[in-house]
């Protein structure tokens, strides 16, 4: 197989030196991240507590509204034949893709952008309930953290709560913050989930970034590889400047992940505009999503190479080598002294 082979990306199972490879690019390429839009007209999805969920063992999608402490589920396919002879017939397509997607995030909101990865499997990575509730305990933190600072005294959680003691307690301080915030009694319900569709946005954040961190890893994988092959003059100069060249770019997508801690949240403002907030917590994620998604084959190559001196690692440590010049090169203009 010829260098330019693997460049061009041609599709198929690939192999080189001992590695195969599916689709492998060291091409330089921006990623373009694409959604399904879950933009509905029919008022019935606009109701504060609306959701889609999966249901009972055999995991059917559903509409899921809750009222008080009650909850009701519409099966979705029920929902659809009803639509289909209303003057909201137009939602039927959307809400097909939900029945489709469904069984692999579990849950998701009218209004939604679902990353079009998710959806196929193509990313790389995935929402999973614990990214969900990190975020979720991450943001009433910040939540408790603000109310103790404007006079709202104790917040912060007594240390051995169960889970519905925790949940009363966010709730009370949900409530009062909507007094202190001057919130109106009949938009209560639309704050309360205002906090859960954020908490939501900041799920599909956890969980890029733990992807992120599988790139650190490799990054730490290279500096252990620079150790050992020390003796290598050629692969340890790739080896150096691919620690080089990544460095600045690396140090800028943590810096949007700062961007994006809920430590820095502006409660007032995402409580009181959570669909400003959810669209703001949207572009940062999609701006994240590009970057990581440039790194996909560089991870899937990386995945059973063995940290030795191999021949197999010797491969993957120059297509990388590759792959980092032709995405991250920046000119400079070298000096002597």
């Amino acid at each position: 197989m010829t260098t330019n082979e693997v460049e061009s990306g041609s599709p198929g199972r690939r192999n080189l030196d001992g590695i195969a490879m599916e689709n492998f690019r060291t091409s330089p390429q921006r990623s373009v991240v694409a959604n399904l839009d879950l933009r509905l007209s029919c008022p019935l999805f606009t109701l504060p507590s609306a959701r889609f969920v999966r249901t009972g063992v055999t995991g059917a999608g559903a509409l899921e509204i809750r009222i008080g402490g009650l909850a009701g589920q519409l099966s979705l396919s029920t929902l659809i034949d009803s639509l289909e002879r209303s003057d909201f017939a137009m939602d039927v397509g959307v809400l097909r893709r939900v029945v489709e997607f469904l069984p692999g995030l579990e849950v998701a909101w009218p209004g939604e952008a679902i990353p079009a990865e998710l959806l196929d499997g193509s990313g790389g990575w995935r929402v999973e309930p614990r990214h969900r509730l990190i975020a979720r305990q991450r943001l009433a933190l910040r939540l408790f953290t603000w109310a103790g600072e404007n006079g709202r005294l104790p917040v912060m959680p007594p240390a051995g709560l169960d889970d519905a003691e925790f949940e009363a307690h966010l709730r009370r301080v949900l409530v009062n913050a909507a007094q202190d915030l001057a919130v109106p009694e009949a938009r209560l319900p639309r704050f309360l989930e205002g906090f859960e569709r954020l908490a939501h946005e900041h799920g599909y954040i956890e969980s890029l970034r733990g992807r992120f961190g599988r790139i650190l890893a490799l990054i730490k994988t290279l500096q252990h590889l620079s150790d050992v092959y020390r003796d290598d003059y050629s692969l340890v100069g790739e080896l150096f400047r691919i620690l080089a060249l990544t460095q600045r770019p690396l140090a800028m997508l943590g810096g949007l992940f700062g961007e994006l801690d809920p430590d820095g949240v502006d409660i007032p403002t995402v409580l009181t505009q959570p669909e400003a907030g959810s669209l703001a917590v949207r572009s940062r994620r999609d701006r994240v999503r590009a970057q990581l998604l440039d790194w996909q084959d560089i991870l899937a190559l990386w995945h059973d190479v063995p940290v030795s001196r191999r021949p197999e690692t010797e491969v993957a440590i120059r297509l990388t080598y590759r792959f980092v010049l032709r995405n991250f090169f920046e000119s400079k203009i070298w000096r002597r002294g």
